[in-house]
């Protein structure tokens, strides 16, 4: 990884850092110490990784990732504005708007595409308002409206109305089981941390395995990132207990294809929760090395599929890259 430092008002590079992510036999980073941002290059077309950019004051500004020495997305934090509720302080009758912001990792494609995956959300106002995001009672207010200025509230996973409809669909694909762990056994937060985790899965493995999600390499990468985003937000006996359960609704022969998957996800959460990076670089940085596990054969699909998806008696679980 090369970590780099960038001067907001010149966009040039002040200094860079390398950091390799794992051995890499011949490879070579070009680093500059002073040129404009977009001009290091990779020069070994074997390079597989991420490149991340920050400022002077040590903010993420953006992270490139690279599959065998070709580009294949940039992301970075983006907000969108989600509501603005007018609070009205009663001995006073002085009112505030309270303005919600959701954050996003996006990620903007090789192709054009991009992919929004939701992280967290924070609200502020015009007179000292601080919001509390209650994640069972909703938001309630403290306020403060006596001189000027913004008090900004902390930074809160919330029930988004795009999760809400999310967990509607999505507990339809939970087995028993999943449901018994997810509704009686995880706190608030952590079930959209869950709903957050799988709907960025079910998006990435989409966009990189489009028409596959059933047995082929989409399904693959979908448990495979699934569990390694469960296991490093809730932590690795939590996450592999509801993978397990998430797979009972399968057959013998799917199960045995998910739980090698699963597998391999755990492996590289493993791998990189060692290495000190931030949400976005651990996400992108598991990205890329799923996908090189699909092309060195390390996740597995199921053979000889029927014309639904579905195995057939001649299927097996074989190397996705055969």
């Amino acid at each position: 990884m090369l970590t780099v430092s960038v001067n907001d008002n010149s966009n040039q590079i002040d200094s860079a850092e390398i950091q390799l992510i794992r051995p890499l036999k011949d490879s070579k980073v070009k680093k500059s110490s002073k040129g404009n941002i977009d001009n290091h290059t990779i020069l070994d077309e074997g390079f597989s990784g991420i490149i991340s950019s920050y400022t002077l004051s040590n903010k993420l500004k953006y992270v490139r990732s690279f599959l065998n020495g070709k580009l294949i997305s940039t992301s970075k934090q983006e907000r969108r504005e989600r509501n603005s509720l007018v609070q009205l302080k009663v001995n006073t009758q002085k009112s505030s708007a309270l303005v919600c912001w959701d954050t996003y990792w996006v990620t903007f494609n090789y192709d054009g595409t991009q992919t929004w995956n939701y992280m967290y959300s924070s609200c502020s106002d015009d007179c000292n308002t601080t919001s509390i995001l209650d994640l069972e009672k909703g938001i309630s207010i403290k306020n403060n409206c006596g001189g000027g200025g913004t008090g900004p509230s902390g930074q809160e996973l919330v029930m988004t109305p795009e999760l809400q409809q999310f967990e509607y669909e999505f507990r339809n694909k939970m087995s028993q089981q999943e449901l018994q762990i997810f509704d009686n056994e995880l706190t608030p937060y952590q079930k959209l941390i869950y709903l957050a985790n799988a709907k960025s899965a079910i998006l990435v493995s989409e966009r990189h395995f489009p028409g596959t999600g059933y047995n082929g390499k989409g399904d693959a990468m979908r448990h495979s990132l699934f569990v390694a985003l469960n296991s490093n937000a809730l932590g690795s006996y939590l996450a592999s207990r509801l993978a397990s359960a998430h797979e009972q609704r399968g057959t013998a022969i799917e199960i045995d294809m998910d739980t090698r998957n699963n597998q391999r996800g755990l492996y590289h959460q493993m791998r990189l929760m060692q290495m000190g990076l931030s949400p976005g670089e651990f996400a992108d940085m598991l990205i890329v090395s799923l996908l090189q596990d699909m092309q060195n054969g390390s996740l597995f699909v199921i053979s000889n599929l029927g014309p639904d998806g579905a195995p057939t008696a001649s299927s097996q679980v074989v190397a996705a890259n055969q």
